[in-house]
């Protein structure tokens, strides 16, 4: 996701993020492996780990690659029209996965908090089956992301029955 990413919405230099951009960090090889926000005054705000979960961290300018602005004049970028983002809040809150009060605030529901917390646990679950079975830690973070996007919920939720049965019988 963090590749897919990096290639949308304007690209600008890292000395130039500004609150609410996407800074990211690729490995020797140019390969995107993760993606923070710029807080502003040097902090990011990230999904670190299924452990930590989102944490404020140090913008590290040495690792960052590029940053992409996905907001510009209070609209997305990212090949989102103003209305097509409004079309698609309001589909969520028909689904009952968000809420929008007067104001125009969008909040997660319960249902939505689930489908988003599945989102978050999918790489972290992949990424810490790797490390078990001993892939290097930069491989399985990156891995475990594409892992995810690549399998449905239904292999998913097999693959890790059958882990645990595995488990269970050892």
């Amino acid at each position: 996701m963090a590749a897919e990413q990096a290639y949308s919405g304007t690209q600008i230099a890292v000395e130039d993020a500004q609150p609410g951009d996407l800074v990211f960090y690729a490995d020797e090889s140019g390969d995107i492996y993760h993606v923070v926000i710029y807080a502003g005054n040097g902090e990011t705000i990230e999904a670190q780990s299924s452990d930590t979960g989102i944490v404020r961290g140090t913008l590290d300018t040495a690792d960052a690659v590029w940053v992409v602005r996905i907001l510009e004049d209070s609209g997305y970028t990212l090949s989102a029209s103003k209305p097509s983002v409004s079309v698609a809040v309001k589909e969520l809150v028909k689904k009952g996965y968000a809420l929008k009060d007067s104001y125009g605030n969008v909040c997660l529901t319960e249902k939505g908090k689930d489908i988003g917390k599945n989102v978050y646990e999918s790489p972290q679950y992949y990424k810490n089956l790797q490390l078990r079975a001993g892939v290097d830690p930069e491989t399985a973070e990156k891995e475990g992301c594409a892992l995810e996007h690549v399998l449905s919920n239904d292999s998913h939720r097999k693959l890790e029955k059958y882990i645990r049965d595995l488990e269970r019988d050892n």
